[in-house]
């Protein structure tokens, strides 16, 4: 999520998008949530029931996702 802009209709897609493909997905992680990202994602969390895994680096969560 780092550097990604974030405004109302990013946000509504990335909803829908996550209730669209959360039967598929087995796990979720995300790197560079910080500030209102944070804030968002855990809204995002909220509305979707999507579990989604927080890392300060790519190399952390990719071996987070090995792992599940």
């Amino acid at each position: 999520m780092t550097g990604t802009p974030f405004n109302i209709r990013a946000v509504e897609e990335i909803k829908a998008y996550a209730k669209f493909n959360t039967p598929y997905v087995k796990a979720s992680a995300v790197v560079g949530v910080t500030g209102i990202r944070r804030v968002i994602l855990e809204a995002i969390i909220k509305l979707t029931g999507r579990a989604v895994v927080s890392f300060a680096s790519e190399e952390e969560a990719l071996d987070w996702l090995a792992a599940q």
